[in-house]
């Protein structure tokens, strides 16, 4: 085997999804939903919209909704219990999860 110089870097997918999220949703409000292919029926059942092929071999769908009341809207609407884990970020930053907190919103 052959000696090379080199630098590995570990980074977890949480570092990952904060960096995109940042970089390219900044402006924008959006749900992360972790591995979207094995819940394919409930995310349609509560009305997503996308290509089932392409979600099967996804590690997260990001959702980019028109405001926070409908981020906080559809982070209530997964069940962690019963469908994927998701976060709600707004203008690059992390909101909140459905796991931890339920999220309501005050009129």
């Amino acid at each position: 085997m052959k000696l090379m110089d080199h630098v590995c870097y570990d980074i977890t997918l949480d570092h990952l999804i904060e960096h995109y999220v940042s970089m390219n949703y900044y402006m924008d409000t959006v749900v992360v939903i972790h591995n979207p292919g094995s819940y394919v029926e409930s995310l349609k059942n509560i009305g997503l919209y996308f290509e089932e092929h392409e979600a099967v071999f996804d590690q997260i769908m990001v959702v980019q909704v028109d405001s926070i009341e409908s981020a906080i809207h559809l982070t209530n609407l997964i069940d962690p219990q019963t469908g994927p884990i998701c976060s709600l970020w707004h203008q690059g930053y992390r909101i909140s999860d459905n796991i931890e907190e339920n999220l309501r919103f005050a009129n």
